[in-house]
Parts: C-alpha cells; sequence; structure tokens
C-alpha cells in the first residue's frame, strides 16, 4: 500500500537472491486492494501506517477477516512505543521504520521467510553458494557425518555444514522418524526393516537402535 518504487526494489530483490517463487501485487489505493481480497489470497502483506484513505486499524480489521493467515509488515515514519504497541495488539508480525528501511525490511523478511518454512512442504538449503528447495517428500533421510549433514534423496544427496539438532524439530514436524541420535529417516519410504537396519526405497540401508525401532512401530500403528 502506497509504497515507493525503492521499497518495492528492495522487495523484488529479496526474493530474487533467495529464488523463492514469488508474485508482487501493489495498489495503490485502499478501495482497490479491499476489492482484491474478497477473491485472492497473501502470504505476506506490507501495509503502510500513514493510510490517506482510512485508519490503518481498520484496514487491519478488515485483514484479519479476510486473510488472518497472512504476514503482515507494517512500514511507518513513527517509531512512536504507542503506534507499535497498538500494531503488535492487530497481529502485526514486524514494524519497520522508514527511516531504517533497507536494514530493518530485510530483517524483517528474514524473520518472516523462517515461519513459512515451518509450515511449508519443502526447506530451502544453500548448496554451492545458491538456495535450493527441497520436498520433505523426497527426502529419504537425513545423518549427522562430522561437522556437516547428510540429506539422502533417492538419487542424490546434498552435504551442507551444520548438527542434526539444527533441523530436527523441523523434520518430526513433517514425520520424519528418530532412527539413531544422529539419524532420521522418512517411515514413507521405508521398504523394510531389521533388528539393526532399516531398508529405504532407494536400496539405501539406515542403521537403527532399538529405540528407533519401537519409534517406527508406533508412527505405523498410530
Amino acid at each position: 500500500m502506497d509504497f515507493c518504487s525503492y521499497e518495492h526494489s528492495l522487495i523484488e530483490a529479496y526474493f530474487k537472491e533467495t529464488n523463492e517463487e514469488f508474485e508482487i501485487s501493489q495498489f495503490t489505493s485502499c478501495e482497490s486492494f479491499e476489492k482484491n481480497i474478497q477473491t485472492s489470497s497473501y502470504d505476506l502483506l506490507f501495509i503502510d501506517y500513514d493510510l490517506k484513505e482510512k485508519n490503518c486499524y481498520e484496514l487491519l480489521d478488515e485483514i484479519q477477516e479476510k486473510i488472518s493467515n497472512a504476514f503482515i509488515i507494517l512500514v511507518t515514519a513513527s517509531d512512536s512505543i504507542s503506534v507499535i504497541k497498538k500494531a503488535f495488539e492487530y497481529k502485526v508480525f514486524r514494524y519497520v521504520t522508514k527511516n531504517c528501511i533497507e536494514k530493518d525490511l530485510v530483517s524483517s523478511l528474514d524473520d518472516c521467510m523462517d515461519h513459512l518454512q515451518n509450515v511449508k512442504d519443502y526447506f530451502t538449503i544453500s548448496c554451492h553458494d545458491k538456495k535450493k528447495n527441497i520436498a520433505y517428500s523426497d527426502v529419504i533421510g537425513l545423518y549427522s557425518e562430522g561437522h556437516y549433514i547428510i540429506f539422502q534423496l533417492k538419487d542424490t544427496n546434498y552435504r551442507i555444514r551444520g548438527t542434526i539438532k539444527d533441523f530436527a524439530p523441523l523434520f518430526q514436524k513433517h514425520h520424519f522418524i528418530c532412527a539413531k541420535s544422529n539419524v532420521f529417516i522418512n517411515p514413507e519410504h521405508i521398504l523394510t526393516t531389521n533388528e539393526n537396519y532399516i531398508l529405504m526405497s532407494n536400496r539405501l540401508r539406515f542403521e537403527c537402535s532399538k529405540k528407533g525401532m519401537q519409534n517406527i512401530r508406533k508412527y505405523f500403528l498410530r
């Protein structure tokens, strides 16, 4: 809403850099925006606090009714504590001041993408200085090897620096099973199990502890 070309270019450059698929819609009036959200939905909204046509909070009320799951970033020239406090009462995700627009906007987008990642069916890794989106369903398993995590897919794998703790909570949300302390497997890719290992759909074997076998049984008996 009421975004200048500079702010628009910052947002566009950010998403191009992350290799995320995106589509930006820009509205120059509250009326055109309100009409649009009757039939369209958005993951992320940038709202200018200083609207000319109506009170910003009235528009936030309408957004809550129509697309309550959208992340809202409020952009304003004011750094008043009362304005900030009221903005968060309206479930504004982040509050960005225009005098720090470049730094704060990028930081807010990073936070927003982290949150969106938790509800999407893919995750993003950096590989050879490029961002790559990988569907959870394509991952056979992941395990740690020294200071690295190996993501095993059907025909390839990706090796990135990190620990299993960095990824475990996210993968558990997508029903991956802890086979050993440093191994998580996708139960949808299990072919068969043995006392000491699991055979996966790509014929790869993962070692499995007794606790891991119990976790697998619990999964299939739920």
